[in-house]
Order: structure tokens, then sequence, then C-alpha cells
């Protein structure tokens, strides 16, 4: 009696079961159930589609997310090249032991070659207020250039931010696609469990459990069992 509820148990939205591999087993299905039960095929194929949909817009919103982090690191990199080879002429416009100059290098160049990302939007506000108000004395290109970190910080942090936005939507899109894939697929195999209750052997032509596994437990599964001696 234990088990007796067990039916009520959807197999398919285990977490265990990648995307990918539920994607294909539902493909798989599909094709299997066209020909004797298309009524159960359409709902499981459009699932299908929706969720390979997804699937891919995910993987180019993660690709966006991933060049935009990519901009944000090299930028900062930049900026600490820059600042590195600006040194000398800015400890000249400002004097070495200026409050000016010690504002903008407080902890030597590693203000710039250690700067995290959390750090950098104060960072950068601080070049800016320096330039804008004791920079006259800056060549104009340096000046310009390090008065303009801020804005371009501000933008770059945006278009990653904007990325995470839309890779989150997408993710839910995909969660939600995957949900209907998982009772479509429910609820053909309690429909053909009560089609062939007499013989719920051939429920198992219409599903390959072998493409929900890892490639490793699925190759050995499907190995012919070898012949008794």
């Amino acid at each position: 009696m234990i088990g007796i509820f067990k039916i009520t148990d959807n197999p398919f939205d285990s977490r265990l079961i990648r995307t990918d591999r539920l994607a294909t087993f539902g493909a798989d299905a599909a094709t299997r159930l066209a020909t004797d039960h298309p009524e159960l095929s359409g709902p499981i194929r459009a699932a299908v589609d929706r969720l390979t949909g997804t699937l891919g817009k995910v993987e180019v919103e993660r690709s966006q997310r991933r060049y935009d982090t990519r901009n944000t690191d090299d930028f900062l990199d930049e900026v600490a090249g820059f600042m590195e080879e600006h040194k000398d002429q800015l400890s000249v416009s400002f004097k070495r032991n200026s409050a000016a100059f010690l504002a903008l290098y407080p902890n030597g160049i590693q203000t710039y070659t250690r700067l995290r990302k959390s750090e950098a939007p104060a960072r950068f506000d601080v070049l800016k207020q320096i330039m804008d108000d004791q920079g006259a004395s800056v060549p104009d290109e340096i000046r310009n250039r390090i008065a303009g970190f801020a804005a371009a910080w501000k933008s770059l942090r945006e278009g990653q931010d904007g990325s995470e936005g839309a890779l989150a939507n997408t993710r839910g899109s995909r969660d939600e696609a995957r949900a209907e894939l998982e009772d479509a697929l429910y609820v053909a195999l309690l429909d053909l469990s009560k089609i062939y209750r007499s013989t719920p052997v051939k429920v198992r032509a219409f599903f390959d459990h072998t493409l929900l596994a890892t490639p490793r437990h699925a190759s050995l599964e499907r190995q012919p069992v070898a012949a008794a001696n």
C-alpha cells in the first residue's frame, strides 16, 4: 500500500533530467506516437518545439552576457593601463605631493590594477570631479579621457544589467516550456497506461527512457546482453 499513489508522481519533472535531454526524449516520443496516437503526439511535439526555441534563446542571451561581462573586465584593464601610462604626466600637472594627485592615486597604481567592479563607480566619480574642478593644467586629451571614465563605465554596466535581465526572462520562458513538455509527456504516459492496461509492456515502445540518461549510462543500457555460456 505504500506505493499506491506513485502513479500520481510525474516522472518527467525531476531536476536530475537535463532540459536538453528531456527535449530529445520528447521529440523521439512524439515521432513514435505520431502514427497510432496523433492526439498524444501533437501536444508533445508543440511543447518540444517551444522548449527547443527557448533553449536557443537562452544560449544567445548567455553569450551576450558573457560578452558584456568581458567588456567591463577589458575596460578596467584599459583604465589601469591608461592611469599607469600617464602617471608621470599627472604628477607634473598636479605636483606629486598635492592633494589632487594623492586623490588620483591613493594606493599608487594599485588603485587601478586592483580596482573592483563594486568600487569602480565611486572611483570614477572622484576622477571626474578632480578633472572638472582642478584639471585645467592637464593636457586636454588626458583630462577628457579620465573625466569620461564614469560615463563609459555607467554605459557598460547598463548593458551588462540589461543582458542579465534578458537572460533571466528567457530562462523563465524556458522553465515554463519545460513544464509544458513535462505535463504533455505525463498525460501521454497516463493515457497509454489506460489504453494498454492489459498489455502494459506495449507502452515502452513509445518511450526510449535511455534518452533521459547520461551518455555513459545510455550506452550501457543499450548494449546487448551477452548470451550465457
